[in-house]
């Protein structure tokens, strides 16, 4: 590998890091209200909070589900 290569690859793989914690917390947010939407729009519907709560909790989508998927697919 040429220097100017390595230099590019670090210089990307630097930026790549710096960008997913910009990523991840818009994520977290976004995942948290549509979670809490969720949760108030099943009490409103007459649930109880027991079952709203489990059932808020295996909302889809959480960021381990799709590492582990990226995890697999890497395999």
């Amino acid at each position: 590998m040429s220097g100017r290569t390595y230099v590019s690859t670090v210089f990307y793989g630097v930026k790549m890091l710096a960008k997913v914690p910009c990523f991840l917390f818009p994520w977290r947010l976004q995942y948290r209200r549509a979670e809490n939407h969720f949760r108030e729009e099943l009490i409103a519907a007459g649930m109880s909070k027991k079952e709203t709560n489990e059932l808020a909790y295996m909302y889809p989508f959480k960021l381990g589900e799709f590492m582990s998927l990226a995890r697999k697919s890497t395999n």
